[in-house]
C-alpha cells in the first residue's frame, strides 16, 4: 500500500493493487474507484496523476488533472446564479452570485428584476410650498432646497426685495429698468456688439468706411455689404486684359498680373459672366452622339468622340436620358425568370436558384428584395419573459417609423428628447381583445405557442391598434406623469382627454 500527495481538499489518497486491478480510496470515506490496469505502468502513472476534488454545487467527488471547482458545466452555471427577490414587485428572479454578494456587502443598495421595477422603486418626490404664490409643487430630493415653483415666481419675489433702478444702455441709449446693480446694457445684442473687437475698414467697391470683426477682416478685399461684394468694379482695361489672357495663361498667372486685386474665384466668375468660360451644358450634337453610341462603344472610345466630357458626366447624362449599356440589357430578368423566382424562393436556396438561372446568389437575393419577397423564418422564442414582451419587441420597427413621422416631437410639450409612443387605449386592453379575436388562450410560457399562433396574435393586435388609432408620441417624463395619475393598465381615451385638459 502506498500514499499519494494530498488531494485538492487536503485528504490523503490511498491506493493498493489487487491482482490486475488498482484500488484507490479516501481513508476517511472508503470510496473506491477500480481501473483495469493489468500491470501497465504507463496507465498506472496516468491514473495516479489525477486528483480528487469536491464539487462546490452538488458536493460530488470527482477526479481531474487540474484544480477544478465544479464537476460539470451545468453545476458551474447553477452555482453562478442565485435566487433573489425583487424589492419592488417581490417576484423571484436569478442574479449572478458576484452581484448578489455586492448587495450583501452593501456596495449595491438595491435589487430589482427589471428596469421598469427599478424606475418605480426609486421614485421619491418631495412636496413643497412656493414662497411667492403659496402653491404646492413636487420636486426631487436633489432639489430639496428649491423655494419657488417657477422662474417667474422667483423673479417676482426678488423684484420685491431689491429696488429697481433706471439705467441708460451704453450702446443704443435706450432707458430700461433692472434690479441687477452691474447691468449696463439693455439686451444681449447690445452687449455683444460692444464687447466684440471690431476694426474700421474701407469698402473696396464704394469706398465707405465700416466696422468689421477683427477675425473676419480679409487682407485682399473688404466689402460693406453683399451688393458691393457682387459688383466689385472691373475697369474696361481690366476686362480687355482678361479677354486676351484668360484662355492662354493659367488663372494664377492672371491673379499675379492684376497684383492680387481680384481673387482666383472672382476671376473665374467674371470670365464666365462675359462668356469666356467653357459651358457645361450638353449640346444637341453631343446628346445625339451619346444616344447612338452609349450602348455600343466602350468608355475609352466614347471619350475620343466626346473629348470635352468625362466618363462620370457621360454616365450622369445617360441616366437622365434613360440610356443603358448592352451588359445591362443582358442582365435584365425575363418574365419566366421572375415567375421561377416567385414560385421557388421559399423552397430553394439562393445558390440553387442562381445555378438554375445562371446568375450569382447575390443577384438573386437583390432581386427577391426588389420584388418584395420575404422568406418565412422560424421565430426565436428564447429571451422573452412572456407574450407581452414578445409583442412589444415586434412593435419596435413600427415605433421607430412612427416617431420619425412625428419628427421626434412630443405632442403636448413640443420637446424633442426621450420621445416614446404611448398607447392611449391601453396595451393590455388591445392584447386581451386580440386574444379573443384570434381565439387564443393565455399560456404560461411563450414556448408553448407555435409560430403560426404567435403570428396570428400579433396580426390581430396590430390590426386593432391601427383600427382604433389611439396612440401618440410624447416625452418620457410626460408618459411617467400620466401613469402616475392613472396607473398602468386599463387606460382609456377619456383618461387621456382629462389629462390633456389638466396638464400644466
Amino acid at each position: 500500500m502506498g500514499e499519494n500527495p494530498l488531494n485538492g481538499k487536503g485528504m490523503p489518497l490511498l491506493y493498493h493493487r489487487e491482482g490486475g486491478e488498482m484500488i484507490c480510496s479516501f481513508d476517511d470515506e472508503s470510496k473506491k474507484i477500480k481501473t483495469n490496469c493489468k500491470n501497465d505502468s504507463k496507465e498506472i502513472k496516468k491514473i495516479m496523476s489525477k486528483q480528487f476534488y469536491e464539487c462546490k454545487n452538488c458536493k460530488k467527488i470527482f477526479t481531474a488533472y487540474k484544480n477544478r471547482n465544479f464537476c460539470s458545466k451545468e453545476c458551474r452555471v447553477e452555482y453562478s446564479y442565485v435566487e433573489c427577490e425583487c424589492e419592488y414587485c417581490k417576484n423571484s428572479f436569478k442574479r449572478s452570485r458576484s452581484e448578489y454578494q455586492k448587495y450583501l456587502d452593501g456596495i449595491k443598495k438595491h435589487l430589482y428584476c427589471s428596469r421598469e421595477c427599478a424606475d418605480k422603486g426609486q421614485i421619491k418626490s418631495i412636496s413643497k410650498q412656493c414662497l411667492y404664490c403659496k402653491k404646492n409643487f413636487i420636486t426631487t430630493p436633489s432639489e430639496k432646497d428649491k423655494k419657488y415653483c417657477s422662474r417667474d415666481c422667483y423673479e417676482k419675489d426678488i423684484s420685491k426685495k431689491i429696488a429697481l433702478r433706471k439705467v441708460i444702455c451704453k450702446k443704443c441709449g435706450k432707458q430700461f429698468t433692472t434690479y441687477h446693480k452691474n447691468q449696463e446694457f439693455c439686451s444681449r445684442k447690445c452687449s455683444s456688439s460692444v464687447l466684440q473687437k471690431r476694426v474700421e475698414c474701407k469698402c473696396d467697391t464704394c469706398g465707405k468706411a465700416f466696422l468689421k470683426k477683427q477675425n473676419e477682416v480679409n487682407v485682399e478685399n473688404n466689402f460693406c455689404c453683399k451688393y458691393c461684394a457682387e459688383h466689385f468694379t472691373w475697369s474696361q482695361n481690366e476686362i480687355n486684359i482678361l479677354k486676351e489672357k484668360y484662355n492662354n495663361i493659367s488663372n494664377k498667372e492672371i491673379y499675379e498680373l492684376f497684383n492680387g486685386k481680384f481673387t482666383i474665384k472672382q476671376i473665374r466668375r467674371k470670365a464666365q459672366s462675359i462668356g469666356l468660360g467653357k459651358s457645361r451644358i450638353w449640346t444637341n450634337d453631343e446628346e445625339s452622339i451619346l444616344k447612338d453610341n452609349f450602348s455600343k462603344l466602350s468608355f475609352d472610345e466614347l471619350v475620343k468622340l466626346l473629348p470635352d466630357r468625362t466618363i462620370t458626366s457621360m454616365i450622369g447624362k445617360a441616366r437622365q436620358m434613360k440610356l443603358y449599356r448592352q451588359s445591362y440589357e443582358e442582365r435584365k430578368y425575363s418574365e419566366n425568370e421572375i415567375k421561377f423566382i416567385k414560385d421557388n424562393f421559399q423552397k430553394l436556396s439562393y445558390i440553387e436558384i442562381a445555378n438554375k438561372l445562371n446568375r450569382t446568389p447575390y443577384a438573386i437575393e437583390q432581386k427577391t428584395r426588389q420584388l418584395g419577397l420575404k422568406r418565412k423564418t422560424e421565430i426565436k422564442k428564447d429571451g422573452y419573459r412572456g407574450l407581452t414582451y414578445y409583442i412589444r419587441s415586434r412593435l419596435t420597427p413600427w415605433k421607430n417609423k412612427y416617431r420619425e413621422e412625428c419628427n421626434y416631437t412630443c405632442a403636448l410639450t413640443g420637446v424633442r428628447t426621450n420621445i416614446i409612443v404611448h398607447h392611449i387605449r391601453s396595451f393590455n386592453l388591445l392584447l386581451e381583445e386580440a386574444m379573443k379575436m384570434s381565439n387564443m388562450e393565455y399560456k404560461n410560457k411563450i414556448d408553448e405557442y407555435t409560430d403560426d399562433e404567435l403570428n396570428k396574435i400579433f396580426d390581430s393586435f396590430f390590426y386593432l391598434q391601427e383600427f382604433y388609432g389611439q396612440y401618440v408620441c410624447i416625452n418620457e417624463d410626460t408618459h411617467k406623469e400620466f401613469h402616475k395619475r392613472y396607473g398602468y393598465g386599463n387606460n382609456t381615451i377619456e383618461q387621456w382627454e382629462e389629462f390633456i385638459i389638466n396638464y400644466n
